[in-house]
């Protein structure tokens, strides 16, 4: 099995010496941590690179977890990807490495174009709905119980030929835009004398597709999306420390809501905090955690 999979990375990587000490570092830390299974051999080494991918970030996320000093295990299929337990309370991650799709090309991009962040927010948008309607099956079948938390981890690396992760806000990651409703960011200017009054962010609860259906991006303030406790969001670097730099958007309406800290030290948190409420509406402020927290 470490022989197939040494000799698979050497083929794949033979011109290039320094990602393949890389990726042999990856998998002899996964392989050490006895987190790899068949299936997952079965994947990393198929010749599809999007199988690949989202192997390697199947690595590089446990890796992480690990280095935060969570003791993770490995889940046979039918089950999240990732399982540990902090404070008493047993947590799932479920991984997801989403591909460009046919409106976003990972070809380098012509110059004076226009960086597609809509076609990317729906790429994080629509692998968060495949991950969140996973997660409501692995709870109706009893394999993440009504106290655990599950979590949802997306891997942004291969939208686009340079991968971003904040997104047309400007001030806000991917993770934040595709769940709180965050648009881009507007201009003010006065009408009479259009003196420039400042810059801020608009409001989207929803981001048209290639077939102008609206896809909702104000999930977590949806009781129907409580059973997602979190959403980590990540751009790996290449030859990346084990410790990622993650984002986190945290679902204040969470079943099993989780606290802030517990994907990173230099994690970038955000959540919500309802403001106000009445019986036909509620207004909700975004908090920036890890800069409230210190």
């Amino acid at each position: 099995m470490e022989q197939r999979i040494r000799e698979f990375l050497e083929n794949r990587q033979a011109a290039h010496p320094q990602s393949l000490a890389y990726y042999l570092q990856l998998w002899d830390g996964h392989l050490s941590a006895g987190l790899a299974n068949n299936h997952f051999i079965l994947e990393l080494t198929s010749g599809n690179d999007s199988k690949f991918l989202q192997r390697v970030w199947e690595m590089l996320l446990a890796r992480h977890l690990l280095a935060r000093g969570h003791t993770i295990s490995s889940r046979p299929e039918g089950e999240p990807d990732f399982r540990f337990e902090s404070a008493g309370r047993v947590v799932w991650v479920e991984a997801v490495s989403p591909g460009p799709g046919p409106d976003l090309s990972r070809d380098p991009p012509i110059t004076g174009t226009k960086v597609p962040h809509r076609e990317t927010l729906l790429r994080w948008t629509t692998a968060f709905a495949a991950k969140s309607k996973k997660g409501r099956e692995y709870r109706s079948k009893g394999v993440v119980k009504p106290d655990h938390a599950y979590v949802v981890a997306i891997d942004g690396s291969q939208l686009g030929w340079f991968p971003l992760t904040h997104g047309a806000s400007q001030r806000m990651p991917y993770v934040v835009e595709a769940t709180f409703a965050v648009g881009p960011l507007a201009f003010r200017v006065e009408e009479e004398s259009s003196r420039f009054l400042g810059a801020t962010t608009t409001v989207s609860p929803a981001v048209p597709n290639r077939n102008n259906a609206s896809v909702p991006t104000a999930v977590f303030f949806d009781a129907s999306y409580s059973h997602v406790s979190a959403v980590i969001g990540c751009v790996p670097p290449m030859f990346s420390p084990p410790e990622l730099p993650v984002q986190v958007a945290y679902n204040p309406l969470a079943e099993v809501p989780l606290e802030p800290g517990l994907f990173g030290r230099s994690a970038e948190e955000w959540g919500a905090q309802r403001a106000g409420s009445d019986a036909e509406w509620q207004d909700w402020d975004l908090v920036r955690l890890d800069s409230r927290n210190g």
